[in-house]
């Protein structure tokens, strides 16, 4: 959105701002404001609503909303490793995030990140659950019939970006091995990369971004990780013992994030090499689910 925040922001009483990221979301900027006498975060979306082919008819103010009641959640319940988040505005229809600035020096995760990763990551799964309802569970109580309908539809989408025909099992198939399988209820990020951990000096600092923020059982968590390419395995030596047997279970979320990437490197953030590889990984685990079931 095309904001200028120093006179948007008039009471922060800004004296610097630089863009510090740029996602598929959102502009971040870092600003040192005179009324906190601090550098703050002013995250603004590069749409109100947001329009792809993963998600449909998405509210930046509601993805804003939720980032701040989780943040607010986390530290009432003594999680303190995310920024506190100072105020939600909204400046002619946009909402404007401004959140506590933390300064990370990481780039790719070192090995030696890895056990405090998965100590933090275990307290997140540890902590009471939230009251309100998160913006990916879709209106679902249970997060297994949310993944259910989005595999389905995603599927649909990517088939269609790609000019493939790939088939899944049917529904009730998937649903059945969901309903029969682990099923803990634990608060999970769902987008655990290397740029929403900020760290430095190899120690964690806060973990960023709950946009994709999930009620479900953690294996869901370990799911995504692994096919983000993260050595799950190093993380559990700080988060301690969790089966990741190649379950049913475990090959359809996998699938969820899969489908999810094709799509993205397909057309939000178009690599034609990506985009291949995602589609052969989609179709390889879509035949190791119709071998286990």
């Amino acid at each position: 959105m095309d904001i200028n925040l120093t006179n948007a922001l008039a009471d922060l009483t800004i004296t610097s701002i630089s863009k510090v990221s740029e996602g598929l979301e959102s502009d971040v900027y870092k600003v040192y404001s005179s009324t906190y006498e601090q550098f703050l975060v002013v995250k603004v979306p590069k749409q109100i609503v947001y329009h792809n082919e993963n998600d449909q008819d998405l509210s930046a103010k509601g993805l804003y909303m939720q980032d701040y009641l989780i943040s607010e959640h986390l530290i009432r319940n003594g999680f303190s490793k995310v920024p506190r988040v100072f105020d939600l505005k909204e400046i002619d229809g946009c909402p404007i995030l401004i959140q506590e600035y933390v300064e990370g020096d990481n780039a790719e995760f070192h090995e030696g990140e890895y056990d405090e990763f998965g100590q933090e990551l275990k307290k997140i799964h540890d902590m009471p659950l939230p009251d309100f309802k998160l913006i990916a569970q879709e209106g679902q109580e249970d997060v297994n019939n949310t993944i259910i309908e989005r595999i389905f539809k995603r599927i649909v989408a990517m088939n269609k970006l790609a000019g493939t025909d790939i088939h899944l099992p049917s529904k009730d198939v998937l649903t059945n091995v969901l309903k029969n399988g682990s099923n803990k209820k634990s608060l999970l990020h769902m987008d655990l990369r290397a740029e929403n951990i900020l760290r430095k000096n190899h120690n964690i600092l806060v973990f960023i971004d709950w946009s994709n923020a999930l009620i479900g059982d953690p294996l869901l968590e370990f799911a995504r990780a692994n096919e983000y390419g993260l050595p799950v395995e190093n993380i559990l030596s700080g988060y301690g013992e969790y089966p990741l047997t190649s379950t049913a279970q475990e090959l359809i979320y996998r699938l969820d994030t899969a489908i999810m990437l094709g799509i993205v490197f397909l057309s939000s953030a178009p690599n034609k090499l990506r985009a291949e590889q995602q589609i052969n990984r989609v179709k390889q685990l879509n035949d190791r689910l119709i071998e286990k079931i």
